[in-house]
């Protein structure tokens, strides 16, 4: 029987380089294959070769709800494992979509969420096109700019919401990862309290960028599968430039 994978996590909290790192740990074919693509702030969205799954189109009225989008997966190729990604922490809704599937759940604690924030907004907003301007006139999709979760009734926020994340100075960008730190917290993966379920694994973002050995033993229970040498490689790449990505946005930003 074919095990698929998801993963649960708030933005922001490394879930496209977690569940790259099963895909490569359980997909041994091409095992010396390169290390992950990492993105100009140590993002992994594009780190994934073999997904195995799309979305159906969710209905407009239900856009946004994020059990209607994880509910709009399917499996592409049957004979393969999938590997999902998403925002959604429900596991009977989960598993009911997934049966033969295995969840792995990235916690953190509340004093986490200004380093989450940080990742969080360049890693999305500032590494992504999907809702910015493309001419200086309109916008790519419906999503307003107000949209990024910047309170619409405070005018400290006027100037950071029409604005293209690029154009704005540090104090902007500090101001902007500030109350993106609102939407870390409403998230609520820092009140998760893991359950004893044998295919739920569940791992601290803290251990997640800074401890390769937690990662490596988290993997391996997961999987079954010990992480081959490339799979280590990337771990230790990626924390490594975690790790100063983070000091060096505290250090430019003044948080």
């Amino acid at each position: 029987m074919i095990t698929d994978y998801m993963v649960s996590f708030s933005n922001g909290t490394g879930g496209n380089f977690l569940i790259s790192l099963i895909e490569r740990t359980v997909i041994t074919e091409n095992a010396d294959r390169d290390g992950l693509k990492l993105g100009p702030y140590n993002d992994a969205h594009f780190s994934g070769k073999a997904r195995n799954f799309k979305q159906t189109q969710i209905i407009p009225s239900k856009m946004g709800d994020m059990k209607e989008g994880f509910l709009s997966c399917v499996k592409m190729d049957p004979h393969a494992p999938s590997f999902i990604p998403g925002h959604l922490y429900w596991p009977d809704v989960q598993f009911s979509a997934w049966p033969n599937s295995k969840l792995a759940v990235i916690t953190h604690r509340e004093e986490d969420a200004l380093d989450i924030s940080i990742s969080g907004f360049f890693k999305t907003e500032m590494s992504t096109s999907n809702w910015h301007k493309s001419d200086g006139s309109r916008w790519l999709t419906d999503v307003p700019p107000g949209d990024l979760g910047f309170n619409q009734n405070n005018v400290m926020f006027e100037s950071i919401r029409k604005k293209h994340p690029n154009e704005l100075n540090k104090k902007e960008l500090a101001l902007a990862v500030r109350a993106r730190m609102a939407m870390v917290i409403s998230a609520g993966f820092h009140l998760i309290e893991p359950v004893n379920d044998p295919r739920i694994g569940y791992i601290q973002w803290r251990d997640l960028i800074g401890d390769p050995d937690v990662v490596i033993e988290f993997l391996t229970n997961l999987t079954g599968q010990e992480p081959n040498e490339q799979v280590r490689k990337d771990i230790v790449q990626y924390q490594t430039k975690q790790a100063d990505f983070l000091l060096s946005v505290h250090t430019d930003l003044g948080l």
